[in-house]
Order: structure tokens, then C-alpha cells, then sequence
């Protein structure tokens, strides 16, 4: 009997859990929305039931029979996956565009406007502020609840990046001296702890999942790792006589595997969401290891470019795509809907993060920021 067109391009799940070896969800960027309650359902207890299915989702029986609606719950132990969760945080906090006015709501202070975009005042205030206090991120609190929330994960790990290391860089190579890194640090975050992480990273195969996201992603309450997994990896490309993700059935190698949400292409350049892509081992130690020197190497990947001349215009939705591009990855398009945005959902949810985990952030600073600002 042939396979049905789902099993021709996707593993059945009770294969898919038997190839899987390890996953890796590597978290980066600002830590919006971590401070809620809301978060913890929607990311870390969402993801729980990769491995601990609650009872009214548990549809794994002693002959693996899943023909229920959340069959991508649940595991057996003998074919249980390493899970590693890290965490990728700058060490000191940056400002970003909703910090100096753009959407205070997104910026974890006050939602009332303290500052309108572009006001000179504040924005010197802001530089010659973060200047001084360099807003450090309180470690302590940050991993005491992070570990809270992934303790049925197999580790927990912590990675803080610092932006100097780069700025000074570039400004050797390039004579360029930059104020801050921004959009890139979610990017260098994940190079950070490939470089950071060798335990986990060297021992991650090409049946390996790893998962670069952002943490303000609300997960629907029907993913699991198990969904990640199937979208990396793919098997559409299988010779007629072995179901495989990682061989062409022309005979080549497939791996290194990248997975990406929301495919676009603007003007011949590929571009997808940057919220979150999916990496097999191979293509994480990849994208990980020679992405600082591939940033690095041209100033209008650091810095962007003028949209006005297609083929120098860089932006976050483009990074992953040209990298991946320049070095031989094997792109698959990830068929179910993406994770959205907390701040995006039809109710936007928003949170005082740089409150809650920067201590040198107060209402009486932003108090005074909104005098100077108006």
C-alpha cells in the first residue's frame, strides 16, 4: 500500500519521536511579556506537553495509537529526546525604537507616552542615561523564575551577551564606530551560545532540532516540539523505497536544514518572519558558529542599507535567508501557522519588563524622562 501525501512529506508521529535524538530551544532577543503569567502558560507550559501531556490531552496509549486531535502530545520514555532550554539575554539592557517613542506599550515601562518619537531632549537624555547606569539585568531573579518555569526540561542554561565585544570590532575593521548593536542581537544571541554552549551544541546530530525564537511568541495551545520537529524535518525529497529527512533520493546529502515561517520574496531577495526559524544540529552549528564573521565581514549587514537600492538594503527579515543562502542550506517552508506575536494577537498583551527584571529602571526615572521629554 502507498504512503498517504501527508507521509510522503512528513515522518508518521511515531517515527518522528523514534529519529529525534535532541531539542534545543534557544530563546533570544528583549525579554517582552516574560514577566506575565500569561507567558509561562503560553510558552513554557505549552511546550511541557512535548513530554507531559496534560489528562485531557494525553492520547498516548501502551501501542502508540495518537488518532486524536492533539496527537503531537506526549511521549514515550523510550523514545524520549534530550530537551535543553537556553537563554539568551544582553547583560545590560539597550534601547530600542519602542523605548524612544514609537509604542511605550511595548517598551516595559509605563503604557501612558512619556516621550513622542524623535524628541531630541529625550533622546539625549536616554544616551547619556544608559551611559551611566547601563541598566545590568538582575541575574538572580531572571534564572531563580526561569527555572522555575523549564524545570521538566533536561537543562536550563544562561548565556548574556555583551554588544561591546562587536562594536569594537567593527570600528577596527570597518572605522565605524556604532552607539549600540539592534536588531542583530537576536541573531548574535544564538551565536553567542553556540559559542557559549559547546556541551550542548557539539553533541547536536543531523536528527538534531534546534529552535531559534524570540520570547514575546504566544505558542498556540496545540504545538508542541513535536510540530517543530515535523516542519525541519521534511521528507518530501525520500527515494521511492526509504522515508528520509536527510538524503535527497538523487543521492546527495540534504542537511544542513533551515526551516522558515511566512516565506517572501521582495525583489528576487528572500525574506521571512525573524520571529522564530528551525535549524537541524548541522545547520545550527552553522548558522552559530561563522554568523559573526559573516555579519561582520560587510558593514550593510551590521548596519542595513538604503531600501532605495534593493541590493544593499539588510533588514531582520533577511538576515537568516541570505546567510543560509551564501552557505548551502536546504530551506524548508514551514506549513503551519506561525507562533504570533503577545503584542499582536487581536487583544494586544503587553508587560513592564524593564521594571520587572532591570532594577535601575524606576517610575521616578521615567517620571523624569517624561519632563525632559515634553
Amino acid at each position: 500500500m502507498g504512503m498517504s501525501f501527508e507521509s510522503s512529506i512528513q515522518y508518521p508521529m511515531d517515527i518522528l519521536r523514534e529519529k529525534v535524538d535532541r531539542i534545543v530551544l534557544v530563546l533570544v532577543g528583549q525579554p517582552r511579556a516574560t514577566s506575565l503569567e500569561t507567558w509561562r502558560r503560553y510558552v513554557p507550559e505549552v511546550l511541557k506537553e512535548t513530554l507531559y501531556p496534560t489528562p485531557e490531552n494525553d492520547y498516548i496509549y501502551g501501542d502508540v495509537e495518537m488518532n486524536a486531535n492533539n496527537w503531537e502530545k506526549g511521549c514515550l520514555k523510550e523514545h524520549r529526546p534530550i530537551i535543553d532550554i537556553v537563554l539568551v539575554l544582553s547583560e545590560y539592557d539597550a534601547p530600542d525604537r519602542y523605548l524612544t517613542g514609537e509604542d511605550p506599550r511595548l517598551a516595559g515601562l509605563d503604557s501612558t507616552p512619556y516621550m513622542t518619537q524623535g524628541n531630541k531632549q529625550g533622546t539625549e537624555w536616554l544616551h547619556e542615561t544608559y551611559n551611566s547606569l547601563k541598566f545590568p539585568v538582575n541575574k538572580t531573579k531572571w534564572e531563580t523564575e526561569q527555572h522555575e518555569h523549564w524545570n521538566w526540561a533536561d537543562s536550563v542554561n544562561f548565556v548574556y551577551f555583551n554588544e561591546h565585544s562587536i562594536m569594537e570590532e567593527c570600528q577596527e575593521r570597518h572605522g565605524i564606530r556604532l552607539d549600540r548593536t539592534g536588531w542583530q542581537n537576536q541573531y548574535l544571541h544564538f551565536n553567542s551560545a553556540v559559542e557559549q554552549l559547546p556541551e550542548i551544541f557539539d553533541n547536536c546530530t543531523e536528527n538534531s532540532v534546534v529552535i531559534r525564537q524570540r520570547y514575546d511568541l504566544l505558542i498556540p495551545s496545540d504545538y508542541t516540539f513535536w510540530t517543530y520537529a515535523r516542519e525541519i524535518f521534511c521528507t518530501q525529497w525520500s527515494g521511492i523505497h526509504e522515508q528520509t529527512h536527510v538524503k535527497h533520493h538523487g543521492g546527495f546529502p540534504l542537511t544542513p536544514l533551515v526551516a522558515l515561517h511566512d516565506a517572501r520574496i521582495i525583489k528576487g531577495h528572500l525574506n521571512s518572519s525573524d520571529e522564530s526559524h528551525i535549524f537541524d544540529g548541522t545547520g545550527a552549528k552553522l548558522f552559530g558558529k561563522p554568523f559573526r564573521e559573516w555579519l561582520l565581514s560587510d558593514t550593510k549587514r551590521l548596519m542595513g542599507g538604503s531600501p532605495d537600492i534593493i541590493a544593499n538594503w539588510t533588514i531582520p527579515e533577511m538576515i537568516i535567508p541570505k546567510f543560509c543562502l551564501d552557505h548551502g542550506f536546504t530551506f524548508n517552508s514551514s506549513g503551519k501557522q506561525a507562533p504570533g506575536l503577545f503584542s499582536l494577537i487581536p487583544t494586544p498583551i503587553a508587560d513592564q519588563w524593564r521594571y520587572y527584571w532591570y532594577d535601575d529602571w524606576t517610575p521616578e526615572l521615567v517620571e523624569e524622562l517624561r519632563k525632559i521629554a515634553t
